[in-house]
């Protein structure tokens, strides 16, 4: 799935306690289970959301499948939740598929993960302008959830991606950082992920003329500076930030 296909909300199941944006596990019409962004999140994080979910699925990244989820006015109406209406709102959300039987990414983790994947993950979060990824020798926030089944990684939560605040420095605490210090710099590894990076910035263009109207219109510069940001990886400056 992808950011063309639009799914209304069914059912509205329970809220997400998950940070700002507060978002809402939802049914939606084809009867599977999303974890939904609306009002609270603002345009530009869904924006953020889209584009940064569509780059890192194109680079290989386990970013889970998404679409653009309609959020039906007669729900929020008759929902017993006094917070909804704020938080999910009616209109336009993301909506990123449920995953069951994961738990939050630990240090202890983390040290047992692909060095190649980590370090593909650091990489991938300086050229979105991604900060929110910090997991050190005890704890963070890494947006990483271990899947208890296949003992593989999820990767999730873009809304900051693409901020205009953005520095290298907030990569010191990147979960990625000491992979990206092991192998970041071995033979072809660069070159291999500039190439993807390439495939991935097609993939963004396709989508660009789905995105909801309302989001662009609401944040009429976004596309603009986010493709600023993205034409980093052509310069020696981007990849020497990297450490």
């Amino acid at each position: 799935m992808g950011a063309r296909d639009r799914l209304q909300v069914v059912e509205i199941i329970r809220p997400i306690k998950s940070g700002f944006t507060q978002p809402y596990q939802c049914r939606l019409e084809d009867d599977q289970i999303y974890a939904v962004k609306g009002r609270r999140a603002l345009a530009e994080g869904l924006l953020s959301e889209v584009c940064a979910a569509s780059l890192g699925q194109a680079m290989g990244l386990p970013i889970p499948d998404f679409v653009i989820a309609e959020i039906p006015a007669a729900l929020i109406k008759v929902s017993t939740d006094a917070e909804v209406s704020h938080s999910l709102g009616v209109g336009t959300g993301f909506a990123s598929h449920w995953q069951n039987a994961c738990e939050p990414l630990t240090p202890t983790m983390r040290d047992r993960q692909s060095p190649e994947f980590l370090a593909t993950l650091y990489a991938f979060d300086h050229w979105i302008a991604n900060g929110d990824r910090s997991l050190g020798d005890e704890d963070g926030n890494p947006n990483l959830l271990y899947n208890l089944s296949d003992k593989k990684l999820v990767v999730f939560d873009h809304n900051l991606a693409f901020s205009k605040g953005y520095s290298a420095a907030e990569l010191a605490v990147h979960a990625g950082r000491r992979s990206w210090q092991a192998i970041g710099k071995s033979g072809g590894f660069i070159p291999r992920l500039l190439g993807k990076m390439v495939t991935a910035r097609l993939a963004l263009n396709a989508l660009v003329s789905d995105l909801p109207y309302e989001w662009v219109e609401d944040r009429p510069s976004f596309l603009v500076t986010a493709a600023a940001m993205l034409d980093r990886c052509d310069t020696p400056e981007f990849w020497a930030e990297l450490g």
